[in-house]
């Protein structure tokens, strides 16, 4: 729901506002922004709320400063530098949800007129040539049938881009099946990693990473030494210029490819690490929704990080923690590599 729709929503339950709360505590606390004499919730104390970071267990303090002592006006300091105490109280609000709900905030989720909900893409399209959010919208057909489909806000302005048009249904659909079949996909992955996490060839895949990392760490110095010592030699006239220019370039190639594969024993030996234990996390976000049979707003912001519209008609849903599952993934495919390395030689 929009931040107006909670309000509105608590106001018709009658839950107390925060100051009405106050109130019925013994607090002798007056605002004069109270416009009657009941106050009501607001979309602003909505707002304050859902960016409160105090319900997660996390106490920040600092937020205002004054230029000296002689000056008794304050001023906001940058959330930077602020000083946050972790886990300083229990949290009521897992830190997932927080940051799930920070991130909708920073969408454009507007609700149509008359309504009180947002609408289940809402400010989760986005052009996949300009990068603008695709607006939605209906016309009526014969017999008073709404047609529903989405198009680019830089086309609809006239901004050059094109339109980008998809039809809700077909759009549903997609993104359904698509997420559906990630879900399963996440499944399989933690059933295999489950299976290989206490198993020793992981603890022995991570030690023949790590021997690999110093082997190549040892070439790359060995390469700069090599370097320098051609350095001498031209700078001393042992070798001609030619000869010079031809061999650093070579001894340059071999560094190149050296660190390259540096970076990837590195992010192997980060995979090994990072899908033990707490790095598997993630795909319980995904098991939540085991058997998924239709599409709801809780779950497409759960579940989906953005929706990218191309021209044509395809779509590509990006799903949230979408680096773990492809760090997975790689792990999986070094780990069935070196699996089948091994029976080859055996």
């Amino acid at each position: 729901m929009s931040q107006q729709g909670i309000a509105d929503r608590l106001n018709e339950l009658g839950v107390a506002s925060p100051l009405e709360y106050k109130k019925g505590n013994g607090s002798k606390f007056r605002t004069s922004f109270q416009k009657t004499s009941a106050a009501k919730w607001t979309p602003v104390a909505v707002g304050r709320i859902l960016k409160n970071e105090l319900y997660t267990g996390v106490l920040a303090q600092g937020k205002t400063t004054t230029p000296n002592y002689k000056i008794r006006e304050r001023t906001q300091k940058a959330p930077g530098e602020w000083v946050r105490v972790e886990e300083s109280h229990e949290a009521i609000i897992p830190a997932s949800d927080f940051m799930l709900v920070a991130a909708l905030l920073k969408k454009d989720t507007r609700i149509g007129s008359g309504e009180n909900a947002v609408y289940l893409f809402s400010g989760m399209l986005f052009c996949g040539d300009c990068g603008e959010t695709l607006i939605r919208k209906s016309v009526s057909g014969k017999g008073g049938a709404k047609y529903v489909y989405h198009v680019c806000n830089t086309h609809k302005k006239g901004g050059g881009c094109t339109s980008h048009s998809i039809n809700d249904k077909a759009l549903y659909d997609a993104v359904f099946h698509t997420i559906a079949a990630h879900i399963r996909a996440c499944e399989e992955i933690g059933k295999v990693l489950a299976a290989i996490e206490d198993m020793p060839l992981q603890q022995a895949d991570a030690l023949r990473i790590q021997k690999r990392i110093a082997d190549k760490e040892a070439e790359l110095d060995k390469l700069e030494k090599r370097k320098l010592r051609l350095y001498e030699d031209y700078n001393d006239g042992v070798i001609p210029k030619d000869d010079y220019i031809s061999f650093r370039a070579a001894f340059a190639k071999q560094s190149e490819d050296a660190e390259k594969a540096l970076i990837r024993l590195n992010q192997e030996l980060s995979d090994i690490v990072n899908n033990r234990a707490a790095g598997t996390l993630w795909i319980e976000h995904f098991k939540k929704h085991h058997n998924i049979q239709s599409l709801t707003r809780a779950a497409v912001v759960e579940l989906i990080e953005r929706i990218i519209i191309f021209e044509g008609g395809r779509i590509e849903v990006v799903p949230r923690y979408r680096a773990n599952y492809e760090n997975a993934l790689r792990y999986l495919a070094v780990l069935s590599k070196d699996t089948s390395e091994e029976r080859r030689v055996g």
